[in-house]
């Protein structure tokens, strides 16, 4: 099974309602054609076994529904060029509500791209989560060597997602995805606008593996294109080159972190020059681009990644304290937590709402991680204790006391802060008067003396809304402002040639100094 061979994957899904005649078929042909469809997904095809249907440069696969007089019934249209496997199992002729049609594209390695064009009738009741929670259970969906794409349409509304109002199974989807999004690692993406024009509704949706790179999003949304149905099409974009060879990392390889403790600088500087000095040339007779700038520090990256884990060691298995209170879940998550990590620094970019996306992801596996630890540690405890021989008194008190008798407590050395101390003697002058003592303020109490030691901490890490009125950051908003001025009109500060090199700028007699030669940064500076 040879990999796809181009750089993106675009994928469309549409409700056709009907390609059973053929101008209807003919309707599609042109869509794909048009907007250059590599694999699209269909729903309510409404064929049964009588019907011949072909496409040039896309095989057909389809799943017609027994009576297909009451509409229903799926496909997928996929290139000629696209190597696939159908994938019959699980049989789906008990289900009520979901129709699918399913394809698996195999990598080079033990990962499979699974992708799926799903059909869910108007019903109500719980059928159709008992029916989707199926699905993703018979095809593994949850294995990091299964990435997959389920799109079409579902008949679910939910005013999260954009629509006017919800329906029962909008709801019940929304809950779901809320529950299991990281067993399944899922995303919901709905569309930028209704894709049942008719009442106004958002039906149509992808529910996709959020390890796979896709673009072409508006505001975190689905493209929509026009077609010849009562439906609106929706598109994305995935990227090849992440999902061809390897189809992403898996998660279950996730490298071990490097020891920066131990790391010898001296070797790494000099592996990181060496290779600096082979690979990397930049202009210095000439201003560069904003595109050119991006490359070159996407190579210098490089390069200090290849010199980290050439020279840097590699901790080793965490100690007993914490493998103690691991457990199966707790390794999970710290898995993906690991892969999202990584996903920021990836090199191939990220867009804003997949930023936004990976953080809030990142905030709740930090939840479910101290509510997971917060369990194991509680049942450890509890085992240890139980474990103890309470008949044998030379055993149990030891082991009791070790476990239960509290550690003394952190002691905090009176604070003695100078009564002009810039960063505290107003709030200690007005808040603590009665502190004051030969021109200094004396803290003794433990609740004084962490409050001060919060304020302090508070006044050098404050947030940028406290910053504001106050002259340094009036000053920076003047120079941010000039900045975008010059930028926008595509001017310089300083234009570099062969008499004035980047490397070594000369300075002006009527500006600021700004730019440093080599020689200058490499030096230690002193205030």
């Amino acid at each position: 099974m040879d990999p796809i061979n181009h750089n993106n994957l675009k994928i469309a899904a549409i409700n056709v309602n009907s390609i059973g005649k053929l101008k209807r078929r003919c309707d599609l042909q042109m869509f794909i054609d048009r907007y250059e469809i590599d694999i699209c997904l269909i729903s309510e095809t409404k064929l049964n076994e009588k019907h011949r249907v072909q496409l040039s440069n896309h095989q057909l696969v389809r799943t017609d529904r027994p009576n297909s007089t009451k509409g229903g019934g799926t496909a997928i249209a996929i290139h000629n060029k696209i190597k696939f496997l159908v994938i019959h199992y699980p049989n789906l002729s008990n289900n009520k509500v979901i129709e699918f049609t399913a394809i698996k594209i195999k990598s080079n390695s033990k990962t499979n791209l699974i992708i799926i064009s799903i059909y869910a009738i108007q019903f109500t009741g719980y059928k159709f989560i008992q029916e989707l929670k199926k699905l993703m259970k018979d095809f593994n969906l949850d294995s990091s060597n299964n990435y997959y794409i389920i799109a079409g349409d579902f008949n679910s509304r939910n005013t999260s997602w954009g629509d006017t109002k919800s329906n029962e199974r909008g709801e019940q989807l929304a809950d779901w995805i809320e529950f299991n999004y990281l067993e399944y690692k899922t995303t919901l993406l709905s569309p930028k606008e209704p894709t049942f024009p008719k009442a106004n509704s958002y039906l149509d949706h992808c529910l996709i593996d959020m390890r796979i790179d896709f673009t072409n999003l508006i505001n975190g949304k689905l493209q929509t294109l026009p077609y010849d149905s009562d439906h609106l099409a929706i598109t994305l974009t995935i990227s090849v080159e992440e999902c061809a060879p390897g189809l992403l990392n898996n998660l279950n390889s996730i490298p071990s972190q490097f020891n920066f403790k131990k790391a010898n600088w001296n070797k790494f500087r000099k592996n990181i020059l060496k290779n600096y000095s082979e690979v990397i040339s930049i202009p210095s007779d000439r201003n560069l681009s904003i595109d050119e700038i991006d490359k070159y520090i996407g190579q210098l990256e490089s390069k200090i990644q290849d010199s980290m884990i050439s020279t840097i060691p590699r901790n080793k298995k965490q100690d007993d304290y914490y493998l103690k209170y691991n457990n199966k879940k707790i390794k999970r998550l710290h898995a993906y937590k690991s892969y999202l990590i990584k996903r920021q620094f990836d090199k191939i970019p990220v867009s804003l709402q997949e930023k936004i996306r990976i953080k809030l992801t990142i905030k709740r596996i930090n939840k479910l991680l101290h509510k997971e630890f917060g369990k194991t540690v509680t049942a450890y405890w509890e085992a240890q204790i139980k474990s103890i021989n309470f008949k044998n008194p030379h055993e149990f008190f030891p082991k009791i006391n070790r476990m239960l008798r509290p550690r003394k407590d952190i002691n905090i050395n009176t604070l003695k802060i100078p009564i002009d101390n810039r960063d505290l003697s107003t709030l200690c002058n007005s808040k603590f008067p009665e502190l004051i003592s030969n021109n200094e303020i004396i803290a003794s109490d433990p609740e004084t003396k962490l409050f001060i030691i919060g304020k302090y901490l508070e006044s050098i890490n404050s947030p940028r809304y406290m910053n504001i009125g106050t002259s340094t950051k009036i000053k920076v908003d003047k120079e941010a402002e000039e900045t975008k001025k010059m930028k926008n009109n595509k001017q310089t500060f300083v234009e570099f040639s062969k008499e004035n090199p980047a490397y070594y700028p000369k300075k002006l007699d009527d500006d600021p100094k700004f730019l440093f030669s080599y020689i200058e940064v490499s030096l230690p500076w002193r205030i």
